[in-house]
């Protein structure tokens, strides 16, 4: 996904630490494997939300940047 979205591997980590993303680890414990996931309503927010120039003391970026709009896969 950070092929896709051009960013950082540290930056999707990050916004997998804020809840920004879809993730899910394909094994238990620190060695499984992350898979993110996203539509492409997810990846046109993400694009936007990197795009929004921000610095920490700004006021917090928009709910709707932030908050994945599709819900979590459930295991089968």
């Amino acid at each position: 996904m950070s092929s896709e979205l051009q960013i950082p591997r540290t930056t999707l980590h990050s916004w997998k630490q804020r809840g920004w993303l879809h993730v899910a680890r394909q094994l238990p414990g620190y060695r499984g494997q992350l898979i993110y996931w996203a539509d492409n309503r997810e990846l046109s927010r993400l694009r936007q939300s990197r795009a929004t120039k921000w610095n920490y003391g700004d006021p917090p970026l928009p709910a709707e940047l932030t908050t994945p709009q599709i819900e979590n896969r459930k295991k089968s």
